[in-house]
């Protein structure tokens, strides 16, 4: 039987430690959801003590007939799925389109773009003037309130084109050859 080193006892301590680690980790993470759960499905009684610690005591969904008998929580999930759902493919979309063109380095626009884009990353207007800007154009007390304003991230933008850029330009030409055309007419004339 060969005998351990003292380099393979010290790389087995060293990954007993991290899973160790690890598990102590996910447990701090995982708890206060798993003592949530707890608290909504245990009996009134053991909530009113606050005796329960971890695991369930005497099974009741009781509180889950109270907030769904609740008629206002269908349409605040019903909101909570539209701005997810449509504030997501929107955002894509747009990001996608806005970063499409600063990606291509024939763009004749690109740096001047880019710099008002890096602008917006180190000064910001404030909640006030964005405010004023949504009631003056009419988005006030609308779905679209929470939308419009965050419909393209610097920040996403500068990801995005950073992703396109590293796709090489000379695919679009193999493409091209090969009898792709672009979706809009107007897109290879970026380069003026």
């Amino acid at each position: 039987m060969k005998k351990r080193t003292k380099k393979e006892l010290g790389d087995k301590a060293f990954i007993t430690i991290v899973y160790v680690f690890i598990i102590i980790c996910s447990f701090i993470a995982l708890y206060p959801m798993v003592y949530t759960l707890s608290m909504s499905i245990s009996g009134a009684q053991h909530v009113a003590k606050n005796d329960i610690f971890f695991l369930p005591k005497g099974f009741s969904v009781k509180a889950y007939q109270m907030v769904f008998e609740d008629k206002e929580i269908w349409g605040a999930y019903a909101n909570t799925i539209w701005y997810t759902v449509v504030g997501t493919i929107t955002s894509v979309v747009l990001t996608m389109i806005s970063a499409y063109p600063l990606s291509r380095k024939r763009f004749f626009l690109r740096k001047k773009l880019m710099l008002f884009v890096m602008f917006t990353l180190y000064f910001s207007g404030g909640m006030i003037p964005m405010f004023l800007l949504i009631n003056k154009i009419g988005l006030y007390n609308t779905r679209w309130a929470c939308i419009f304003p965050y419909l393209i991230s610097a920040w996403n933008l500068i990801v995005c084109r950073s992703f396109l850029e590293s796709i090489p330009e000379t695919l679009e030409e193999a493409a091209s050859i090969d009898g792709v055309r672009y979706f809009f007419p107007c897109q290879n004339r970026l380069s003026l």
